[in-house]
């Protein structure tokens, strides 16, 4: 064991290997309480028809897919690395700077592999121009193309899949996840949305922007459709029955990563399924009630932004773009709970990285987003990931900030900060904002005149050094207002009433533009709709303990 019981070189999904280490039972790290990972998918959840991945899903499995280089079209086997993914090393080497087209997938729950003899409608894996595997959201991804299986693995109802997949190219035409030879079953995308027919076409309200886990279950009446975790009305399909298996019926409109199919209905077993196919592909961040962290010890939070897991159910820290290609992945933490800076730093490699969205690891879902590529805050500068006092940190430098929805919806609120700011041209400096005009609402600033902090429904001032890091809580219970800042206490009992209309910002004082924006660097944001004054010492001595500010 290492200091500060963090656990070095283990992957804590392999831990249980290790001599006299019981996993369950394993230390807190960073307040999160970790059990042992669960075996692979198809290991927990038995009994599968078929199942094709980029990643491993059974102990059992071997190769994972058959590539077929297009230069010679010569073919070969290719299996998973050492942290069980599609071995993508193996991939390059064989393809080199020809294209790479996948000819089987192969199911590694029975023998139903899915195959493509024609060489047009293979699904594309590697990109010989740029010499690298095609990836969705980081992870390896088929494009285009289709695949058939043989009529040994057809089912009829009850049955149960699970998919991940990115639609793209036109939306008007027909793009099939799953199709059965006598088309009377069909689960795909038309128009704009997933469809199932059975026999007949009903349309499902599924999103086509970016990446989906659609698990389907299909029991008659009692079927269900579930996007990224959220349950979606689907009806009754009818008697239709699975008999081929293919990624789609018209090439180039799908990224392709997992299906799974069984013969039974996994309603008890859905939760555990997608969280799973999440925990691996990080499409979404759930909003299950968390059982450890700083969220389950002080509960209700509306919003948890931050460079470390702060729930144990909380699977994402930040969406990272690069300025090289502007491509765009989601990152989350490592086995000790903090934020997966080498994963950032090896998508990045000398590009710069900045942060397109900030992920709510509370229960609400407010998710802090910046499309504007010149108003994301920076996370990574080209050689390493960019840090405060040795932790993470996003650098909001001159017009960087975020937004929220209207995160705040009542007068008694506590927030708690951890940030750092640095000599502007600014006067006033914008750390959290959520207001219906100046001075009228809610908002954290520096002022930099009187190096103090200032939490403002009406003035209460802390004196802070500029350039410092700052633990900031700041709290409002209806008939008094504190203002904390490392320890420095303020108190005032007289308050102004107004009504929270715009949404929370975090590196601006207004909606939309940075205005007097913070200027320095932001590593936590904790918002509560509750006055959190009586939890102020256990709040701060966690936040303090992990950031070591004083």
């Amino acid at each position: 064991m290492a200091e500060s019981g963090k656990i070095n070189a283990v992957d804590l999904a392999n831990i249980a290997k290790l001599d006299a280490v019981d996993a369950a039972n394993i230390a807190k790290v960073n307040g999160l309480t970790f059990t042992q990972a669960a075996a692979f998918l198809l290991d927990t959840y038995t009994g599968a028809t078929a199942g094709y991945s980029v990643r491993r899903l059974a102990t059992s499995a071997t190769n994972l897919m058959r590539i077929r280089e297009d230069a010679g079209d010569t073919e070969t086997d290719i299996g998973y690395d050492s942290n069980n993914q599609l071995d993508t090393a193996a991939i390059a080497s064989h393809c080199g700077t020809a294209n790479g087209y996948v000819v089987t997938w192969y199911d590694q729950a029975a023998s139903n592999n899915a195959t493509q003899a024609t060489e047009a409608s293979q699904p594309q894996i590697y990109d010989g121009t740029t010499q690298a595997v095609i990836e969705d959201n980081g992870k390896p991804a088929c494009k285009g193309g289709d695949f058939t299986v043989s009529a040994s693995s057809q089912v009829s109802q009850p049955l149960t899949v699970t998919t991940v997949s990115e639609r793209y190219g036109i939306d008007s035409a027909s793009a099939e996840l799953l199709r059965s030879t006598d088309v009377t079953f069909i689960f795909g995308h038309r128009f704009g949305g997933y469809r199932w027919q059975a026999p007949s076409f009903a349309y499902i309200g599924v999103s086509n922007s970016g990446q989906n886990n659609l698990t389907a279950i299909f029991n008659g009446s009692n079927s269900t459709l579930h996007d990224n975790g959220t349950d979606i009305s689907m009806g009754d399909p009818g008697n239709g029955n699975l008999g081929v298996t293919r990624t789609m019926g018209i090439p180039n409109y799908f990224f392709y990563q997992e299906c799974v199919i069984w013969p039974s209905d996994q309603s008890s077993n859905r939760t555990g399924i997608e969280s799973n196919v999440n925990s691996n592909y990080l499409i979404y961040q759930p909003t299950d009630t968390p059982t450890s962290g700083l969220l389950a010890t002080y509960s209700g939070a509306a919003a948890a932004y931050s460079v470390r897991q702060l729930a144990d159910t909380a699977v994402m820290s930040m969406r990272v773009r690069r300025d090289s290609d502007d491509e765009e992945q989601n990152f989350g933490f490592d086995s000790n709970g903090d934020l997966d800076t080498a994963g950032i730093a090896a998508f990045c490699s000398s590009a710069n990285g900045y942060v397109s969205r900030w992920w709510d690891q509370s229960t609400a879902g407010n998710h802090a987003d910046q499309a504007t590529d010149t108003n994301q805050p920076q996370i990574y500068n080209g050689s390493a990931v960019i840090t405060e006092n040795g932790k993470p940190a996003l650098d909001f430098i001159a017009t960087r900030f975020m937004q929220s929805g209207n995160v705040i919806t009542d007068e008694n609120v506590s927030c708690i900060g951890v940030a750092t700011a640095i000599t502007q041209v600014q006067t006033v400096q914008a750390l959290v904002s959520a207001q219906s005009g100046i001075n009228v609402g809610y908002e954290l600033i520096y002022v930099t005149p009187n190096m103090s902090w200032r939490c403002r429904t009406s003035d209460l001032d802390v004196a802070q050094s500029q350039d410092a890091q700052s633990l900031i809580f700041a709290d409002y219970n209806g008939a008094s207002q504190e203002l904390a800042v490392n320890g420095a206490n303020s108190t005032q009992s007289s308050l102004q009433t107004f009504s929270l209309t715009d949404d929370l910002m975090i590196g601006s004082r207004s909606q939309g533009a940075a205005q007097q924006p913070w200027g320095g660097t932001i590593q936590e944001v904790l918002i509560y709709n509750t006055s959190q004054s009586s939890n102020r010492t256990g709040i701060t001595t966690n936040v303090n303990t992990y950031f070591s500010i004083y």
